[in-house]
């Protein structure tokens, strides 16, 4: 007798569905390579379906492009973060992403870049918890999808849009302080046009299908200089003095525009995609497909600024500086080639395999397009140190007329007698950047995989399905980087002085030796394999058990984590034994493959060499002359130097690695139940506990340098071990797509608890898996443990869609979404002494308050018309945030700038009144998105 069972054909209505019960019937086995557990916690989405929900705002990451990635934000227990959407409360760089059975995740730092249109996709499969052991090496969720193939009828689209800036809804005034610079950016417009083909080469056998897109996103950055407002207050001497006047609703000093200074930039980036398909079918039990897909982005250049192309944020935030030192042009290439074969042998067995090539190139070059080879090159603006101007505004600040030249109305109105010491205190600018771009970099990564599964069905005390798989993966990343005009320049906080930095080694005491870009490459092998067996006992209960063991090693022997062995067990009882109904636990545990950032950033020695000099005897207001920085002569005794080098210091970045280090992971436990109600509706109920076991981190040592471990584990158990764990609940609504109708609702509660983030640090941005400054030293410990950025205790999401059929072949499509989530724990901090502002929990982290509950609605309206039986004419509008909601989503957590210490346990009684608190502690600093529309047009044929 044969083991024939599958997951339930709601896919087939409108490809979302939630967490679909088992059902065992006469059919073939599942294809794909990871579709063996029938207990994972999840949805398979059909883009197709889903376009009567109003999804992929404008202002998402991967928003412009139509990203697969933010189709999981339909899903519960998902959110929004800096670089991508977080699962269970993992950061998104931990997600896995499969497209076509490889994984097309950036090898060095984890996260997405290959934001793949909906419209080049034919199936994308979500798994939230309980991950398929056939996908291993990853602690988030799990992308597993499946691009669109051709088939024996001809079909065709094409499709544009745009969100014109016009029509973008108001946004609340940024704060920069200590600065008379004020930049607000405003939407200028996104658009986007594409189209694909598909169709039979040979009837039955050999098909293709081919799209490609191009989208534009563009932003204005409007700006202009501001005086500062003061007024006289007694004192306590019996006299008056300046004290700033204060915006009450911001705590920031009031300013007042200077005449004449308003100007507006661009900020722009293209995004281009592309997909080409072969599929041979050689018999209805073969299937073999050769793909090619891939994104482009360009940002900035020329006279416009960049985006960043981890974040897609606007790439500057305050234009405090000059074009050449402030703009970029950002590139990012991610294509794959892949192959993959199918094969089924007798119904009983099959075989999966795919094997492929994906390349990442990350560049950052200067405006005029000169990038990290050219920074010997004379007349290019890599040949350009940068200069950072920067002093504390109790140091003298600089005037803005250091920097520009002003209208006789403005200077009047930064100081009406002219004096220097007015227009220091009226016009300051905190930090002004003069030159070429700084930092220039160069990125190539290469990963090949490839992986095979076979599937077999058995008898035996019940009925069996034993899977099996391989799979090995060889990333490759080059890293060349350098400073523009071999030398970073920047002012010391203590005027009279600049401080040098460049790549370099001491041939001798105070002998430099600098070069002008440093290259670095670095290589992970990596091998798993898997073996699992689904037995169903009885009609109704199932079983599952496997075991995946994985091998990770970098390059040269420098680290090595040989033993990931990853248990899973899991079961199912369907009391209604006619799959209506299901009642599931799992267990798993999860191990995180370890990015190839770990390598880069802390296993190679960066070489840097230190220097200050006296900014008399440099020309740093001409740095277009400096190219290697401030010559020997001017170099003075620095800081951190020390015998029998006075001069220069060196400065190195290299860590030591912990032999007895294991690799990252998670226990990770679900449990829930299932039940279709009438009408075609599903109820569901889902518990996820996810608990990191351990985690890889850098912590610097008190005698130098960095020691790359597990903290609170062998050589690194003097610091706090990683602590993470997320519990949630989500309650869940659906009604597949009947009718000309669809809904989706869900209700999570949760918590996120600990004192590691994950790959990224949110507070600051930082996005450095394995080595961010989270566990930097100990002595920052206290009160790091507690509510975590991502810890938002209540989520609701409610989608619904519904299609009218009117006369004359009229389609009217009406589509709703909300979203509704209590608001984020926010902290106390204070500064330290080494490690500056916002290093020291006062209080326990988190325990401040949260910032108010985000809500927003989305809406979709459309229309189309089927002119023949195939041709269908489409327009449509879709309007997020539609009441224009402009909640705070975040707040300056910097209670003082003081030196302080942590108050173990404390309470806001605790905190000394003898600090200077910030007038801008708990005032907003971002806010929720604000309303964009967009109309599409769209012809399928």
């Amino acid at each position: 007798m044969a083991f024939p069972f599958r997951m339930t054909g709601l896919a087939s209505l409108v490809g979302v569905f939630l967490a679909t019960p088992v059902v065992f019937a006469e059919e073939a086995l599942p294809s794909g390579l990871g579709e063996g557990s029938q207990t994972r916690w999840g949805e398979s989405i059909d883009p197709a379906g889903v376009r009567l929900l109003p999804l992929m705002a404008p202002e998402l990451r991967g928003g412009p492009a139509r990203s697969f990635e933010n189709l999981a934000l339909l899903l519960p227990g998902t959110r929004e973060d800096m670089v991508g959407v977080s699962f269970v409360g993992t950061s998104s760089p931990e997600n896995t992403f499969f497209v076509d059975g490889i994984r097309v995740g950036n090898p060095v730092l984890g996260l997405l870049q290959m934001p793949l249109s909906m419209e080049f996709v034919g199936r994308a499969d979500m798994t939230v918890a309980g991950a398929d052991p056939a996908f291993g090496r990853g602690m988030g969720g799990v992308y597993d999808v499946t691009t669109k193939s051709g088939g024996d009828r001809w079909q065709a689209s094409t499709w544009g849009s745009l969100a014109p800036g016009a029509l973008e809804g108001g946004r609340p005034s940024r704060v920069f302080e200590n600065t008379v610079i004020h930049t607000e950016p405003r939407l200028d417009g996104v658009r986007d046009v594409g189209g694909t083909v598909g169709g039979p080469i040979v009837k039955d056998r050999l098909f293709f299908f081919a799209g490609g897109s191009l989208a534009r996103r563009r932003y204005r950055l409007e700006r202009s200089l501001n005086a500062m407002s003061w007024s006289l207050e007694p004192d306590d001497f019996g006299g008056v003095s300046l004290v700033p006047v204060l915006d009450p609703e911001t705590g920031a000093q009031k300013k007042t525009r200077l005449p004449g200074t308003e100007s507006t930039q661009f900020a722009q980036g293209d995004l281009g995609q592309w997909l080409g398909k072969l599929t041979y079918r050689p018999s209805k039990a073969q299937e073999v497909s050769l793909s090619v897909f891939g994104t482009y982005t360009r940002a900035g250049g020329g006279a416009a600024y960049a985006f960043d192309p981890r974040s897609e944020a606007i790439g500057v935030d305050n234009l405090d500086g000059e074009l050449t030192a402030l703009g970029r042009r950002e590139t990012t290439l991610t294509n794959a080639v892949v192959l993959r074969g199918t094969s089924l042998f007798g119904g009983d067995a099959r075989l999966d395999v795919a094997l492929g090539w994906v390349r990442n190139e990350n560049e950052t070059g200067a405006a005029d397009g000169s990038g990290v080879d050219d920074i010997a090159t004379p007349g290019t603006l890599a040949h350009v140190p940068r200069m950072l101007w920067r002093r504390e505004p109790s140091n003298s600040p600089h005037p803005i007329t250091d920097f520009e030249d002003l209208s006789t109305e403005a200077v009047s109105r930064c100081s009406p007698d002219g004096n220097n010491v007015d227009f220091a205190m009226n016009c300051a600018a905190s930090q002004y950047s003069m030159g070429g771009p700084g930092r220039l970099s160069r990125i190539t990564a290469d990963r090949v995989e490839g992986r095979a599964v076979v599937s077999l069905r058995a008898r035996g005390l019940g009925e069996h399905r034993i899977r099996a798989g391989i799979d090995f993966e060889v990333a490759t990343a080059t890293r060349v980087q350098g400073y523009s005009g071999a030398v970073f320049m920047r002012e010391s906080l203590a005027t009279g002085f600049v401080q040098n930095e460049r790549y370099g080694e001491l041939r001798g005491p105070d002998v430099p030796f600098t070069f002008d870009n440093m290259t670095t490459r670095v290589t992970t092998f990596t091998a798993g394999a898997f073996v699992a067996d689904t037995w169903r006992i009885l009609e109704g209960l199932v079983v599952e058990a496997s075991v995946r063991y994985d091998a990770q090693a970098f390059g040269a022997g420098a680290f090595a984590l040989p033993f990931m062995i990853a248990p899973r067990a899991a079961v199912l009882w369907d009391p209604t034994k006619k799959g209506r109904a299901r009642i599931f636990a799992t267990y798993g545990m999860r191990y995180q493959a370890v990015p190839l950032n770990v390598s880069v950033r802390g296993l190679v020695d960066e070489s840097r060499l230190a220097s200050f000099h006296r900014r008399e005897l440099c020309s740093v207001n001409e740095p277009e002359d400096l190219y290697g920085g401030c010559g020997s002569d001017s170099a003075v005794t620095g800081v951190g130097s020390s015998q029998p080098s006075t001069l220069y210091a060196k400065q190195s970045s290299q860590s030591t690695v912990d032999p007895e280090t294991s690799a990252p992971a998670s226990h990770q436990f679900s449990a829930g139940a299932e039940i279709e109600a009438p009408l075609g509706v599903r109820l569901g109920a889902v518990f996820v506990r996810d608990e990191l076991i351990r985690a890889i981190e850098d912590v610097r040592l008190s005698t130098g340098g960095a020691l790359i471990g597990n903290p609170g584990v062998g050589a690194v158990d003097f610091a706090t071990p990683a602590e993470r764990v997320y519990n949630g609940l989500s309650l869940t609504v659906m009604r597949p797509f009947a009718g000309g109708f669809v809904g989706i609702a869900s209700y999570t509660f949760s918590s996120l608890y600990g004192n590691s983030n994950g790959f990224f640090v949110p507070e600051t941005g930082q996005l450095d898996p394995n080595v961010t400054s989270d566990f930097d030293t100990p002595e920052l410990d206290p009160n790091r443990t507690g509510l975590l950025p991502g810890d938002h205790t209540h989520s609701i999401k409610v989608y619904a869609g519904k299609e009218f059929v009117l006369p004359a072949g009229v389609i009217l499509e009406a589509g709703a979404g909300y979203t509704g989530r209590s608001g984020t724990p926010y902290s106390m901090l204070g500064a330290h002494p080494v490690y500056g502002e916002g290093q020291v929990y006062i209080l326990p982290r988190g325990a401040a308050g949260r910032t108010p509950w985000v809500n927003r609605i989305d809406a979709r309206l459309g229309v189309s018309a089927m002119l023949r039986k195939d041709l269908r004419l489409g327009a449509s509008v879709e309007i997020y945030n539609l009441a224009g909601s402009q909640t705070e989503t975040a707040v300056d957590q910097n209670y003082t700038y003081n030196n302080v210490t942590a108050i173990p346990d404390g309470t806001p009684d605790d905190v000394p009144e003898d600090l200077v608190e910030n007038p801008r502690y708990g005032k907003p600093v971002a806010w929720q998105a604000p309303r964009q529309v967009r109309f599409g047009l769209r012809v399928d044929y």
